[in-house]
């Protein structure tokens, strides 16, 4: 068995993170937009979001008042979204 690259290894994404914000989150920003308005997500739901990346889907729930939870054990992954929306920096 071959001994897996760094990408592929929880203890290698943290150093990439600010990076993905940088180059990621603005293209996938559109995605999540497109995403909440179709699901027609509102304070009535609850949100998890599985390896949320910067958090787009996530800060835009929590932004329409859902309750969202986003587990990653990534600080700095979380430190990008809860640095876009404060509301959304831990679960409710």
């Amino acid at each position: 068995m071959e001994t897996p690259n760094e990408d592929q290894r929880p203890d290698g994404w943290s150093h990439g993170a600010a990076s993905y914000e940088e180059l990621f989150a603005p293209f996938t920003g559109a995605y999540a937009d497109d995403a909440i308005r179709l699901l027609n997500v509102t304070e009535h739901d609850r949100v998890l979001d599985i390896a949320a990346g910067s958090g787009a889907f996530t800060t835009r729930a929590a932004e329409r008042g859902a309750s969202v939870l986003q587990p990653t054990s990534l600080p700095a992954c979380s430190k990008c979204w809860t640095r876009s929306s404060p509301r959304a920096g831990s679960p409710r």
